[in-house]
């Protein structure tokens, strides 16, 4: 029987069962908000081994802030049943996108790449999940991917089991020494990332038995199958990344999640599929060369009278060149009228050479080092009290600082107006791991705005950003949503430049760009360029810039 309320929590459906827990779907009265809870069932209270699994992995969690992984925002107990609160995912599970069709490797990439730096950050921890699987990825309502379920997690430096069982986990996943029951270290997750990345990528699981214990058994001993056997379609670089995930021998893998997730992205890169594409489009051969009206490759066509052939030729290019005479000298004797000077354009009398006046890139392009005030620049703080956001000038650093939690946004932006621009920053990660740096082109309080947002835990978006009419609250639309191995995770300088040109955005991360996108579905002009922080559920955010360069593309 479905409970009616856990806590002040107002239960409206089960979302499902699993080897020790339920998860239900409720309303939080006090945010106004959907959550799901997770509950330890009462049949499984006497059980001081169940009891001991869930307790850990609310430890587990709570040590846990990365923004690929599920939230916790409560812990309780309810007629001494303990639960805990978390983030509800609207957008299901990574089993269920896999059963509409199998991935691009673009689309595979941009989960991979977030999926390992969340990895990589509990790996740091000391944490292994050990139950990768896509049943435990999970999407919120704009396609982000979580990790979720860390009810089997170890603490890498625990000596003990407390489950009482010599192997946990999901056998079509576990890595060979995890069904052997031997130690785990991260590497173990390694192997589940590469498993996900065959079933992502061909649709079906890579091993295959009558029993689970006839797929572990399967994990220890038999060969990786060739991912090309089912997908041929996929550059045969993909086989290697698998098989060196999915190495027998942990020594033999990828030496962290980081490292599969370059490797995965490089030849993502190099191949000339459709990034935007539904998953499941294969990558497509460049399709052949069409010939102009009027000609053909044919060898009958080609086998005509040569003289002929010479003959057109000779006659097109004399019509041609009459044509050019005739073009030119209609030019220079109409030029006056067809050609009015333009404000800003002199001729030099003497040499006949025009002088410009200088352009955007000469006149408005500067650095910003911070050694002064910022009389000059204009800020504004959203989605709080301003008083849980500070900022100062000191020691050539523009230092943020955000106190509480919430969707704060601190933004300062230039005197001066852009429509084209390059806007290089450096940032110094002081606070949490998770910091978020925003640099913004086309500033325009009535129209919007765009806006980079890089996270210092690997993640980055590039978005569309405009007022609600109360002004009190902004709306967002992503434009690109993806992670980068080239961020610097932690408390690190990293270097990023965002550039509007025209219709394309470009992100560049530490010299290297990581994604450019054309986007048509807006219009705007000039606008400020700009630089802040943003905070969501990660504090304290604490970022020094220190330094700002404005430049035309």
């Amino acid at each position: 029987m479905i409970p009616t309320k856990i806590g002040r929590y107002e239960v409206k459906a089960e979302l499902g069962r699993g080897g020790m827990a339920t998860v239900y779907r409720a309303y939080d009265p006090g945010f106004d908000r959907e959550v799901a809870i997770k509950v330890l069932p009462k049949e499984f209270l006497h059980d001081p081994s169940f009891h001991a699994r869930f307790k850990r992995e609310i430890k587990i969690i709570a040590a846990l802030e990365h923004p690929a992984i599920v939230p916790v925002y409560d812990v309780g107990e309810e007629d001494g049943v303990p639960y805990y609160v978390m983030r509800y995912m609207p957008g299901g599970s990574l089993t269920s996108q896999i059963d509409r069709g199998i991935f691009s490797l673009q689309d595979a990439t941009r989960i991979i790449e977030k999926l390992a730096a969340a990895l990589a950050y509990a790996h740091k921890k000391g944490i292994v999940h050990r139950d990768l699987k896509p049943d435990n990825i999970l999407f919120d309502d704009i396609g982000d991917p979580y990790i979720s379920d860390f009810g089997v997690a170890s603490f890498s430096s625990a000596t003990t089991n407390l489950t009482g069982e010599s192997a946990v986990g999901t056998p079509a996943y576990m890595s060979p020494e995890q069904a052997q029951g031997d130690k785990v270290d991260g590497r173990s997750d390694i192997y589940g990332l590469g498993v996900i990345i065959y079933q992502m990528l061909s649709g079906q699981q890579p091993y295959k038995a009558d029993t689970p214990m006839g797929v572990a058994l399967k994990q220890i001993t038999d060969p990786v199958p060739e991912i090309l056997n089912v997908n041929p379609n996929l550059p045969r670089e993909t086989d290697t990344i698998i098989k060196t995930a999915m190495a027998k021998k942990k020594e033999n893998r990828y030496p962290s999640t980081i490292e599969l997730a370059k490797a995965f992205h490089q030849i993502a890169e190099s191949e000339q599929t459709v990034a935007s594409g539904r998953k499941g489009v294969a990558p497509q051969s460049a399709a052949p060369k069409q010939e102009s009206p009027g000609k053909t490759s044919s060898p009958v066509a080609a086998s005509g009278s040569a003289s002929s052939g010479k003959s057109r030729g000779v006659g097109m290019a004399i019509g041609i060149f009459i044509i050019l005479v005739a073009v030119v000298l209609g030019v220079f004797f109409l030029k006056d009228k067809l050609f009015p000077s333009q404000p800003g354009i002199t001729e030099t009398a003497t040499t006949g050479a025009i002088e410009n006046t200088p352009s955007e890139s000469n006149a408005n392009a500067f650095t910003e080092d911070f050694n002064g005030s910022l009389d000059n620049w204009n800020h504004f703080v959203a989605g709080g009290q301003e008083s849980q956001v500070t900022s100062s000038v000191e020691n050539g650093f523009l230092n943020f600082e955000i106190k509480s939690k919430g969707l704060y946004y601190y933004l300062y932006y230039t005197p001066k107006t852009y429509s084209n621009v390059r806007i290089a920053v450096r940032a110094e990660n002081r606070g949490s791991a998770n910091n978020t740096v925003i640099i913004v082109c086309r500033y325009n309080e009535d129209k919007g705005w765009y806006e980079f947002n890089i996270n210092s835990g690997g993640l980055y978006k590039i978005l569309y950003t405009s007022w609600n009419t109360d002004k009190q609250n902004t709306s967002s639309k992503i434009i690109i949503n993806g992670g980068s191995t080239l961020i610097h995770t932690g408390r690190e300088v990293n270097e990023y430049t965002a550039t509007c040109n025209d219709r394309t955005l470009s992100l560049s991360i530490n010299g290297s760009e990581v994604r450019s996108e054309v986007d048509n579905n807006f219009v705007l002009g000039d606008g400020y360029a700009g630089i802040g922080v943003a905070s969501e559920k990660f504090v304290p955010v604490e970022v020094g810039i220190d330094s700002v360069s404005i430049s035309q593309p």
